[in-house]
């Protein structure tokens, strides 16, 4: 059984939010709607990763915690984290990430996005690669009527260098730290894929799950899917160098 710190949360529309545990927002039912389409921000880069879809089919089953962030929802900071795997094919530069998350006011985080990029370490995070906190550059509302909750997809511009042909872990973590913070849990797909997401405490501010490691989230609430976000990149400037080389060769070829 699990102790009380990881109890789930579960929520129906209208559910107080005060003194809740923020680790995990459950499904109460409700009827299947459509989500609102992608807006609210330039795009910047191609997609390289794409998740969205979950959320603008209601396709998703649960949401869990991932914010540093909670003192207008909680009346106290927590500081849960979530990330989930992906895969380079080439030089690339992260340009945008977008994340898909539900809220109880609707909030757009007052510091930002905090972008941790992580390797893959045997199909759990490693080490930590990278790691930038970022402005919320677009934040569109987006329906949700599996928990009644207020839907947000927040966007973020970043410059976050990746190798090609390599899988890594990413945590796209809202962070509001003032007195009316929201609280986001992000979504993660019905279908098990073969994508885990991966959840923990963060340790700088209350905790929620109750592990201070990576845990897989099929292993604690048996949703091994996929959370919903999505990955903009451009070419790395040595794929961009390499690219013209090519173009030169073609065009001599031709002559």
């Amino acid at each position: 059984m699990k102790t009380a710190s990881i109890l789930a949360l579960v929520l129906a529309a209208g559910t107080a939010v005060a003194g809740g545990n923020p680790a995990n927002a459950s499904v109460y039912g409700g009827s299947i709607g459509q989500g609102t389409e992608f807006g609210g921000s330039q795009r910047s880069g191609n997609v390289i990763y794409s998740s969205l879809s979950f959320t603008d089919n209601q396709a998703y089953a649960n949401g869990n915690g991932n914010a540093y962030s909670g003192l207008g929802a909680f009346g106290a900071v927590y500081d849960l984290m979530l990330c989930d795997d992906f895969s380079t094919t080439g030089d690339n530069v992260i340009t945008q990430v977008t994340g898909d998350y539900v809220t109880f006011f609707g909030g757009t985080p007052a510091n930002g996005l905090q972008v941790d990029i992580l390797q893959n370490n045997g199909g759990t995070p490693g080490a930590l690669i990278a790691s930038q906190t970022a402005a919320v550059t677009g934040a569109a509302n987006f329906s949700d009527t599996l928990f009644g909750l207020a839907g947000r997809r927040l966007t973020a511009n970043v410059n976050i260098p990746l190798a090609a042909n390599t899988n890594y872990f990413i945590m796209i973590q809202p962070v509001d730290l003032s007195s009316g913070g929201d609280w986001y849990y992000q979504i993660v797909s019905a279908s098990s894929n073969g994508s885990d997401v991966h959840m923990r405490d963060g340790g700088r501010g209350n905790a929620g799950y109750g592990f201070s490691n990576w845990t897989s989230s099929g292993a604690y609430n048996g949703f091994a899917g996929t959370s919903g976000m999505e990955i903009r990149a451009i070419p790395a400037p040595g794929a961009l160098a390499l690219l013209g080389l090519g173009g030169l060769a073609a065009t001599r070829r031709r002559r």
